[in-house]
C-alpha cells in the first residue's frame, strides 16, 4: 500500500489481497482468514498452555473462518464505458 491507497488501483488495475482491510484502501477483491476469528483461536490455544498442556501436545490449527469482501466501489470505477456497452448489449 502506498500512502493508504492499493498500488492496483491507483494504477487502475483489479487487485486482490489476503485481508480485509486492503478493500477499504483500493482493493478489488479481498478473501484471507477472519482475523478477529484468528485471534479467538490463538487466546484458546495460549489459555491452554497457561493452564499447563505442554506445546507439543497441542494439535496444528488450521483457520476456521475466511471472509470474502468485494469492493464495488473499486469494481465500478475500473470499468469503462465500453465494458459497460458490451455487457448491457442485446444478444
Amino acid at each position: 500500500m502506498t500512502g493508504g491507497r492499493v498500488e492496483g488501483a491507483v494504477l487502475g488495475l483489479p487487485a486482490v489481497f489476503a485481508f480485509a482491510a486492503h478493500a477499504s484502501a483500493g482493493a478489488l477483491v479481498t478473501y484471507g482468514i477472519d482475523l478477529t476469528d484468528a485471534m479467538l483461536q490463538t487466546t484458546e490455544y495460549v489459555d491452554r498452555i497457561l493452564r499447563g498442556t505442554k506445546p507439543a501436545d497441542l494439535p496444528v490449527q488450521a483457520p476456521k473462518t475466511f471472509e470474502l469482501v468485494v469492493n464495488l466501489k473499486t469494481g465500478k470505477s475500473l470499468v469503462s464505458p465500453f465494458h459497460r456497452r458490451c455487457w448491457l448489449a442485446p444478444t
